[in-house]
């Protein structure tokens, strides 16, 4: 005999219908505050503590204490919205009742909807952490969950775990992704007086949540600042590009990817110096930002000598567009800058901001739907207005 059951809470709390069925068989108890478990099980700082925000990491707030330290951020994560990166940790204790045999025979990850590309966005990351303990660990790429020493990949085959009668049984997992998004619950399977029985943990009443880290830009708060520090990604300084003018950085992924209803990734940036309308140069950059569903957002950023020649520049670019393309319009944006134009057919948002340009664009040839290009470009022109240099 098989059932099925979802238990979920702290203490000794059961779920209403039918979690009371088997509240005189067992009882589970699920814990996922990192923080409050790190305080009774030191090996579990070796995992998790890091948490991807989908929106700008300036949105995010200090941590807690402005401390740049893995532990006591989980609170904090949870009320920004933040998901657990690359693993989550929790404990479960499972009570057999008096009089009962219980045996926890398996452990299994049950995806919660079809997993996603890791999430985009912004990950408040810490320090490294040194070798990890025996526990129950759960690869939810692979969906294998059994036993691992210390930090490594080989896990061993899940044994049967008896719990005497009367008495609890706690255990402590890491569940952990490098590939992808997973929503998942984790499914219990257990021998009670002979037959088999499943119950679904998870996290109070919601599915857990685990995102690998590869879509998201990383950032560590060093002296009193959120600092990137993301593995193997282009650093701005080497392209002789200055963080503050990066176009990667003034509208990034994350604030693409809620325009786009997906996760991005960023082309690095371009750089080129070039002629501007009254002879002399200017720095342009480019960023392309990709999306997964197929949309992509370009994000260009000119930085001219002065003001003046920034206005000048602006209303070239403008006179180009509409004098290029037969039937184009021009449509003035309030609100944005010190100047805005969109250009309907080439799908275009300029916006002048004392000597700096934003050219933001959707590709002509791109089907938008369901897209609001105009609106879509507008919202990121704000954003990146927000985050130029101030005068």
């Amino acid at each position: 005999m098989a059932l099925g059951a979802s238990l979920s809470g702290v203490g000794e709390k059961l779920v209403d219908g039918i979690g009371r069925i088997f509240a005189d068989k067992y009882r589970v108890q699920v814990e996922s505050d990192r923080d409050a478990l790190v305080s009774l099980n030191k090996d579990l700082g070796n995992f998790g503590g890091e948490y991807a925000f989908q929106k700008p990491i300036q949105d995010i707030g200090e941590p807690p204490a402005g401390l740049d330290s893995c532990d006591g951020r989980y609170k904090w994560a949870k009320a920004k919205g933040g998901i657990d990166v690359s693993a989550t940790v929790g404990r479960v204790s499972i009570f057999a009742a008096s009089g009962r045999n219980v045996q926890i025979t398996g452990v299994q990850p049950v995806p919660q909807g079809q997993p996603g590309n890791p999430l985009a966005g912004s990950i408040a990351a810490c320090p490294g952490r040194g070798g990890g303990p025996t526990m129950l660990r759960v690869n939810l790429d692979t969906k294998e969950a059994g036993f691992s020493d210390g930090l490594s990949e080989q896990i061993k085959s899940f044994t049967a775990i008896p719990v005497e009668s009367g008495t609890t049984y706690t255990f402590d997992f890491v569940a952990s992704t490098q590939k992808q998004y997973w929503r998942y619950k984790l499914r219990l399977t257990m021998i009670i007086d002979g037959n088999e029985e499943t119950v679904d943990v998870d996290n109070g009443g919601k599915p857990f949540e685990t995102t690998a880290p590869s879509n998201s830009r990383q950032y560590r708060w060093i002296e009193k600042d959120w600092k990137d520090v993301t593995p193997g990604q282009p650093d701005p300084s080497q392209l002789n590009i200055p963080v503050e003018q990066n176009p990667c950085v003034i509208v990034n992924t994350a604030d693409v990817a809620k325009e786009l209803g997906a996760p991005v990734q960023a082309a690095a940036p371009l750089g080129a110096e070039g002629p501007n309308a009254v002879g002399g140069t200017h720095l342009t950059y480019i960023c392309n930002h990709n999306a997964s569903n197929g949309l992509s957002v370009q994000v260009g950023h000119s930085v001219e000598r002065s003001p003046q020649e920034g206005r000048q520049q602006f209303e070239y670019l403008k006179n180009f567009y509409l004098q290029g393309s037969p039937g184009e319009t021009a449509r003035q944006v309030v609100g944005i800058g010190d100047d805005a134009v969109y250009l309907e057919k080439a799908r275009r948002l300029l916006v002048l901001r004392d000597s700096h340009i934003l050219d933001l664009s959707v590709p002509p040839n791109q089907s938008t739907a369901p897209l609001d290009a105009p609106a879509s470009l507008e919202r990121l022109g704000q954003i990146g207005v927000s985050r130029l240099p101030k005068k």
